[in-house]
Order: C-alpha cells, then sequence, then structure tokens
C-alpha cells in the first residue's frame, strides 16, 4: 500500500464530495487507501459515504470525540508507507500525491512534508510552513507587524513570510489541513496529542517529531486548495475558543519547564488579551461599512463644529448674526439620532449589502437622509443649534462616506461581492480572464459550479468547482455567496425560476452572462431579464 489517506470528517458532507473525487485525479499509478473517521455528523455524510464508497473504510463516532483523538483512531489501522491526514474540504490537484510521493522517496532525510495550500481565492495560505511559536513571533503575527515586514526575519518569523513561496525549505511546522509523512514515525509511537480537541494538534505534533530530529519540509512542487474551517463554521465563538484554549495547552505543555515563574502568568494573560482581541476583530470586520460612516459623522461633526466661529465672524461682516456659543457636547444627543437615521436609511435602501457599489441607490439615501434631519430641526426646536452646523455636518458626512467607499472599495476593490458562476463552458470559462472588470462592479470570482456533474474535484483556471448542481444549496449557504453568475450556455433560466425563491429570501442577487460577453466602459454588462415566469 502506497499511501493511507485519513480524513476526520464533521457536518461537512458537501465538502466531502469534492474532496474524494479529487482523490482519483491526484492518485495516478498509486495504491491507496481512504479512512473516514466521522465525528457524529447530523448532515447525511455517512449514508453518503456508504451509499456511494463502498471500498472506503468509515469509523462511525457515536459523539463528536475532537480532531487529535479521532486522527489517531485512523492512524492506527493505517496500512500504508506513506500516510496523509487531509481535511475534508481540501481539493487535491491533479497527480498531486504523485508528485509529493516521489519526493519523499528520492529525498530520504525528509519525513515529513507539506506544499503549497491554497485559499479559495487561490492567495497561499501561510500555515503550510510555520515556525513554532514564541512570545516575539506571536505578538508580531496577531498584531499584523509580520505583514508589514513579511521581508524580515525577526518580524515575520511566525509563517515564515521572509521565505519564497516558491522555493522549498526546511520548517518546524505545517498544517494538518495536509500533510505527509513517513509511516516509521506512528511506528516509534509518535501521535497526535488528545489533549487537544481542535486547533493545536498538528503544531504540536510537529514539536514532537522535530524533538526526536526529523526533517519537515515545504515542498512547492504541487498545490492543493483549501476552504478551511468548514467544520467549525456553525458556531465561531466556540472556534474561536477553541484556539486560544489549543495555544494556551501548547505553551504550558512544551514551553513550561522553560518559563520563568513571573512569563508564565503573563503569556496565559497575554493568549487571553488575543483571545478578546479576535473578538473584537471579528465584530469589526461584520459591521466595517457601518464604523466607517459612524467615523465619517463624527469626524464631519467635529469639523462642523471648529468651523463654526470661523464662519460666522466672517459672514458678520456683511450681515447681522445672532452669536451662539457652539459645543461638541451640545451635539451629543441629536448626533445619535442623525447616526442612527444615517444608519437606518443606509440599512433600507441597501447600501450595506447588495447596493453597496451602487453610486445612484447611495446618493438617493444621502438625499433621503438630507431631507428627515433637515427637517428635525423644523420639528424640534430645542435640538436647532444653527443650521450652518448642520448643513456642514450633512455636507461632510456624506462627502466623507462617498469617499471612504470609492477608494476603498472601487480603487482598492474591498469588500467585493463572493461570486459563483453557474455553468461550465466556454463562455464562462472565458469570463474569470475579466477579473478586473468584474471587481470595477464589485464581483470577486470564487468558483463555479458544474451543472452537468462531470468536473467536480478539478479546477478551472485557478478557480475550484464547488460541486454540480445538486450541491448548490450546500455552496451557498456555506460560502456565503452573495451573487451567482448564470451562464445561459450552460443553463435554462427555468432553473433559476425553480430557485427565484430561496434565492431571494437569501439576498442573493443573480446575473445573466449572455452568449457573447460585452465590456463597456470597464465593466461587464449582463443580460437583464424579466421578472415573469416562463
Amino acid at each position: 500500500m502506497d499511501i493511507s489517506i485519513i480524513i476526520v470528517n464533521y457536518n461537512s458532507k458537501y465538502f466531502l464530495e469534492n474532496s474524494l473525487k479529487s482523490i482519483n485525479n491526484a492518485t495516478f499509478n498509486l495504491k491507496f487507501e481512504i479512512i473516514i473517521i466521522d465525528n457524529a455528523s447530523r448532515d447525511g455524510s455517512t449514508d453518503f459515504i456508504k451509499n456511494n464508497y463502498k471500498n472506503i473504510l468509515l469509523i462511525e463516532n457515536t459523539k463528536n470525540i475532537g480532531y487529535s483523538k479521532a486522527c489517531n483512531q485512523g492512524l492506527k489501522i493505517a496500512k500504508g508507507d506513506f500516510l496523509l491526514i487531509l481535511n475534508p474540504d481540501t481539493l487535491l490537484t491533479e497527480n498531486s500525491l504523485n508528485k509529493l510521493i516521489g519526493y519523499l522517496k528520492k529525498n530520504k532525510k525528509t519525513s515529513m512534508l507539506s506544499c503549497k495550500i491554497l485559499n479559495p481565492d487561490c492567495t497561499i495560505d501561510p500555515v503550510c510552513h510555520r515556525s513554532f511559536p514564541t512570545i516575539w513571533n506571536s505578538l508580531c503575527h496577531f498584531l499584523k507587524i509580520d505583514k508589514l515586514f513579511s521581508s524580515v526575519k525577526y518580524f515575520s518569523s511566525y509563517n515564515m513570510l521572509y521565505k519564497s513561496d516558491d522555493e522549498s525549505f526546511e520548517v518546524d511546522a505545517i498544517s494538518g489541513s495536509f500533510m505527509i509523512f513517513r509511516r516509521d514515525i506512528i511506528d516509534k509511537n509518535i501521535f497526535f496529542s488528545e489533549d487537544y480537541f481542535l486547533y493545536g494538534e498538528d503544531i504540536d505534533f510537529c514539536y514532537k517529531i522535530k524533538k526526536l530530529g526529523y526533517k519537515i519540509e515545504y515542498v512547492p512542487i504541487t498545490e492543493v486548495i483549501h476552504f478551511r474551517g468548514q467544520s467549525s463554521k456553525h458556531n465561531k465563538f466556540d472556534t474561536l475558543k477553541n484556539f486560544y484554549k489549543s495555544m494556551n495547552i501548547f505553551i504550558n505543555k512544551n514551553y513550561s519547564p522553560k518559563l520563568s515563574f513571573l512569563s508564565k502568568p503573563l503569556i496565559n494573560n497575554g493568549i487571553f488579551l488575543f483571545f478578546l482581541f479576535s473578538l473584537a476583530k471579528k465584530f469589526f470586520l461584520k459591521f466595517i461599512m457601518q464604523i466607517f460612516d459612524i467615523i465619517s459623522y463624527i469626524t464631519a461633526l467635529i469639523i462642523a463644529v471648529n468651523l463654526h466661529k470661523p464662519i460666522i465672524k466672517f459672514i458678520s461682516n456683511y450681515i447681522h448674526l445672532n452669536k451662539s456659543e457652539i459645543s461638541l457636547e451640545l451635539y451629543t444627543i441629536i448626533s445619535m439620532i442623525y447616526v442612527l437615521i444615517f444608519l437606518i436609511v443606509l440599512n433600507i435602501n441597501r447600501n450595506y449589502t447588495f447596493e453597496r457599489f451602487n453610486n445612484k441607490k447611495l446618493f438617493l439615501s444621502f438625499f433621503i437622509i438630507w431631507s428627515v434631519n433637515g427637517s428635525i430641526t423644523y420639528f424640534l426646536k430645542f435640538f436647532a443649534y444653527s443650521r450652518i452646523v448642520l448643513i456642514f455636518i450633512l455636507f461632510l458626512s456624506c462627502l466623507f462616506m462617498y469617499l471612504w467607499r470609492f477608494f476603498l472599495m472601487k480603487k482598492f476593490h474591498f469588500l467585493l461581492f463572493k461570486t459563483l458562476i453557474i455553468g461550465i463552458d466556454e463562455n464562462s470559462k472565458d469570463l474569470i480572464n475579466y477579473e478586473t472588470e468584474l471587481a470595477n462592479d464589485g464581483f470577486k470570482i470564487y468558483g463555479f459550479v458544474d451543472t452537468q456533474k462531470t468536473n467536480s474535484g478539478k479546477l478551472i483556471g485557478k478557480f475550484p468547482i464547488y460541486g454540480n448542481i445538486d450541491t448548490l444549496f450546500d455552496a451557498l449557504i456555506s460560502e456565503k455567496i452573495e451573487c451567482i453568475i448564470f451562464s445561459l450556455k450552460s443553463i435554462d433560466l427555468k432553473f433559476y425560476y425553480k430557485y427565484k425563491d430561496f434565492l431571494e429570501e437569501r439576498k442573493i442577487e443573480s446575473k445573466f452572462l449572455p452568449d457573447l460577453i460585452n465590456i463597456k466602459n470597464q465593466k461587464v454588462h449582463f443580460f437583464e431579464i424579466s421578472d415573469k415566469k416562463i
């Protein structure tokens, strides 16, 4: 047996199907076995395996025993000369396992390796080449200093960003989503530490291997695509908690004897602070547009209040005005009302969702905001402090809200819509050559859905295929897709009308690619259809 492929599955049926199909393309002329350990999935994963893959060795756990314990179950019965730990949400590329096993056979001193691990957008995931965590490199990583100074080893050693992704080199640790190693490692009774439930077990495993003098390498002779964290998407708080709990276990287990009496509580408290920081970061990213708009209003308010005196002084040279004292404190309560109206109107007009790239909708919202906020002082006279300040607040707020959208979203393609293409044909394949034009209109292609059920587990260019038409719902929900592009060469409009209610309920926008791609003003023009069913 050349290789045993061990997959731990938990509610990842949709991705598991694609992963299993990709294995056949990656194992040309190899003798392999697949061992799947299911941690009490509730999505029909085990029934799917039993009905479609009779040759797979399936272990069904009655409860979720955690990743490391499940991995060990598979490792203890594996028969291959080489062992692959593979996440169910990972796609293998053609002949990838042949290439990597060939490398291990030629390089006897290398005991474990990983290749390029790509994100769904085909950027490289740096977890495929890591150093062991230290206080300093962890701090640089979580504060993003490593990305600012990626070429400097002193700052970027956590994920070894100072190294070239296109060159092979020795590493401390690799990702548990895809790791191949020789059988003699488990023959020496080295298994995953079962202290970990989720996360951290891969670093700990590598740490034990390195302590015994084994060599671990990053070898970019092939690549895989990792959709990352599908099993843990359902409860993000628990996922985050498990991650930092695992960090704590690793530090205390492996570094504790080296730590001083004072540094140990310092590190533990630091890990807890990183946990709180990550929670705050998730909140910020979820409401980033609203936060930027609130900052725009506050900036406008400060400028307007500070401009009040010089403007009044200037105007007073020509006409008589009643001079009144204006301060930021005076606008505390009314500002809450103004901001609330901004947020409500922008939200109703979908400026935070699918209309966030639509300038016409944005300016319509600004007009409504001006009308509503401008009329407040007419009905609530005790808030009528200064018309000049109000005009400046509204004008500058709208200006700043437009400007940050223009630069971040239009120029730097920030907050693009996650988009899937339905149908694989010459036309839809050609569409991926217009990434820039699509981005100008707010679309970022994440991959394809196959209508013919013949391409699952493959790639179109650099883009993955998210299964077939029968698993479309799973792809849309799992990946939080915001827009789908139907290629009319591959799919009948009747299919769209069949699922139109579902798409509208999930607030997923639909676009229709005509037989001939039309580019005007650096934008892709889509076919318009009426709402009448055909």
